[in-house]
């Protein structure tokens, strides 16, 4: 804001330094006129009073220059603790918070709204400094409230719109803080966005801000947009081996009230591999799969991008990536009929290129190791009480355990420890699924495809299972229980498929739907971090270390980290070289800030600034001094003192 100016009140206390005067008025007083002796008897006794005469002249002059110096460094010693701290007060504060989201750059409002934040910023001067936050999840100044209005409007053009989303909760209480660290007769946050409801949602009424704050939200004339977006890309499937198919499954939501056609074109390392028709109907939705061929064990990268217009192009494209991963160790229970073995085939169809390394699930094994591996296999209840307890250990300890039900007094006394009760059905007959969860991650994949015939997959005779309160059902008969359910067990879980898989109990293990469900479940149960493989825009540095070298995949170049950290400020995909290998990681943005819901018109700005008054609002206001400022008062003080004791020296006590 600039240095503070030193205002006329706090000149005044050196007005004691005209006490200076007194002595040089009487030293003037005091002198006298030379005059000449006529009689020559005096001539020797003149030389001698000479002599003397420019002795006591000099010490005259020497004691005036010890009470001038006493008084002038006594006024300064009692002015110097007030004179820095004192400073005129601008007129006005105001801090200027621009929504840095990217829907700040829809085309309807962008270059106005930009144009506004320049009339706010370019009158900036001594007496009205401003400060400028551009806000995303937090917050990053153009530095202290200043009266460079050019800099600061240089500071928006160069940030214009961002690439992630806004929260204005933590952002007003930050510039009111600012605000009121800096001295002000008037203080005023002003507020540019374009009224979407994203950035408010955050908002606590009850924390007002602090008395004498103005708030002051500028929007647009008309605001919202008109947009489609891509709210999710991601690969289905685990790389394992060189020539694996994976798939891609985008979905795109429509935001408008009208039908819009466009081009759905997917790239896949480096190439176009896909492009196909896309129509949504008015704020419709869809789901589209796409088939990822892979000749390299390495990881790969993709784009998905939509050909429409819009008023938002920045999210008609996502980017995803996989990662090559070594097959997960799956602990399989004996099979214990004649028949195929479906689970033992699904999982490893392909020896050369198996879904899982299939172990046996024997009663030797530990709940460390079970736990390790992740994920068992359970077709008959355990007997032997260790290991009853072992199972139920590894999945406390973070495992998942997917059971698979048979009619025994084993099965039915293991599920009673989780609170699970089965029986047969009073009416023996034919059932058929009635309800799916579609927003489970095992079962979101099916939506995309048209549910893959799962209604018309027949089921002879299940049992009818209840589950408790808390289990998340999953999959439903027709008869109203339960076919898969999953329970929470500690830090793991426990997923209930209410039918055998068998030829004689359902035809699902021949049904085109069985080995993509079976696939889901596994990537379900042993799913790897892979929130930090798709990660959205941000400021703040992914929580990965180690890093020596990051790679833009599209483009080759390096990126440059920041403390050895990679902060994911563009969209992209980048391929990450830290001491545990290679990694590739897709950013996007936010899929929140795709939505153009708007803020009520009647929102309460005015429920967010305290009615008290502000109590102290003085016209100069005392700011704090450090320590090693206010010490040269004693020094000061110090030197006057001593000034006085030389004068009293030389003048012999005698008066003025």
């Amino acid at each position: 804001m600039g240095g503070a100016v030193i205002s006329l009140l706090s000149a005044t206390y050196l007005l004691g330094a005209l006490a200076v005067s007194a002595p040089i008025l009487l030293h003037l007083l005091r002198r006298r006129p030379r005059r000449d002796q006529p009689f020559p008897s005096f001539r020797f006794l003149e030389r001698a009073m000479v002599r003397k005469r420019q002795f006591n002249n000099i010490r005259r002059l020497l004691v005036l220059l010890m009470r001038c110096a006493f008084l002038l460094l006594l006024a300064l010693a009692f002015s110097w603790p007030y004179l820095p701290k004192f400073a005129e007060q601008p007129d006005e504060l105001t801090v200027v918070l621009w929504d840095h989201s990217f829907s700040m750059g829809a085309e309807p409002y962008r270059d106005m709204m930009q144009r506004q934040a320049q009339q706010m910023v370019q009158p900036a001067s001594w007496e009205k400094p401003v400060a400028v936050g551009l806000v995303g999840l937090g917050v990053r100044w153009s530095g202290d409230l200043t009266h460079d209005g050019p800099a600061l409007a240089r500071y928006l053009d160069e940030h214009g719109a961002g690439q992630g989303t806004s929260r204005l909760d933590r952002a007003l209480r930050l510039a009111d803080h600012k605000l009121h660290a800096s001295p002000g007769k008037r203080r005023r946050i002003v507020v540019l966005t374009d009224r979407q409801l994203v950035p408010w949602q955050d908002i606590r009424i009850n924390r007002l801000l602090k008395p004498g704050t103005e708030l002051q939200v500028l929007t647009p004339t008309r605001p919202g947009f008109r947009n489609v977006a891509i709210t999710e890309a991601k690969v289905v499937g685990t790389l394992t081996a060189a020539g694996q198919e994976l798939r891609l499954r985008a979905h795109i939501r429509n935001f408008q009230t009208r039908t819009v056609t466009g081009v759905l074109v997917t790239h896949w390392s480096g190439r176009e591999i896909n492009r196909r028709p896309v129509e949504l109907g008015r704020m419709a939705q869809a789901t589209f799969n796409v088939s990822l061929p892979t000749d390299r064990l390495e990881p790969h990268f993709g784009r998905v991008s939509l050909e429409l217009d819009d008023d938002l192009p920045i999210d008609n494209e996502a980017w995803f990536t996989a990662n090559p991963m070594t097959p997960p160790t799956v602990h399989l229970s004996q099979h214990r009929r004649s028949t195929a073995d479906f689970v033992r085939i699904a999982l490893a169809p392909n020896p050369k290129r198996p879904a899982a390394r299939i172990e046996p699930l024997t009663d030797d094994v530990s709940a460390d190791e079970l736990s390790e591996s992740g994920v068992m296999i359970v077709r008959d209840g355990p007997t032997a009480p260790a290991v009853v307890d072992t199972l139920d250990e590894s999945m406390r300890q973070g495992a998942t355990i997917i059971a698979m039900w048979r009619n025994t007094a084993a099965m039915r006394a293991w599920l009673s420890r989780h609170d699970i009760t089965a029986a047969t059905a009073p009416q023996p007959g034919t059932r058929r699924l009635a309800a799916v969860d579609f927003d489970h991650p095992v079962m979101a994949p099916f939506l995309g495809v048209r549910t893959a015939g799962l209604f018309s997959i027949l089921f002879f005779d299940p049992p009818e299972v209840t589950v408790p309160g808390h289990a998340r059902i999953v999959l439903s008969y027709d008869h109203g229980h339960p076919a898969m359910a999953e329970v929470p067990v500690g830090k793991g879980r426990l997923i209930l498929l209410a039918t055998e898989m068998s030829r004689d109990t359902t035809n699902w293990p021949v049904a085109p739907s069985f080995l993509p469900l079976l696939r889901e479940l596994l990537a379900y149960a042993v799913q790897h971090d892979v929130a930090t493989d798709n990660v959205t825009v941000s400021d703040h540095p992914l929580p990965i270390t180690g890093i020596n070298e990051v790679q833009d995949m599209q483009t080759g170049d390096t990126v440059a980290l920041q403390r050895d950290r990679f902060v994911p400020r563009q969209p992209g995909a980048y391929l990450i070289d830290a001491d545990d290998g290679l990694r590739a990681i897709s950013v996007n943005v936010p899929i929140e800030e795709s939505d153009p819901l708007l803020l009520a018109e009647d929102y309460p700005y005015d429920r967010i600034v305290s009615t008290e008054r502000f109590k102290s609002d003085p016209t100069l206001k005392t700011e704090e001094v450090p320590d090693e400022d206010r010490s040269y008062w004693w020094i000061v003080l110090a030197a006057a003192m001593g000034f006085l004791l030389m004068e009293l020296l030389l003048s012999n006590r005698t008066a003025i």
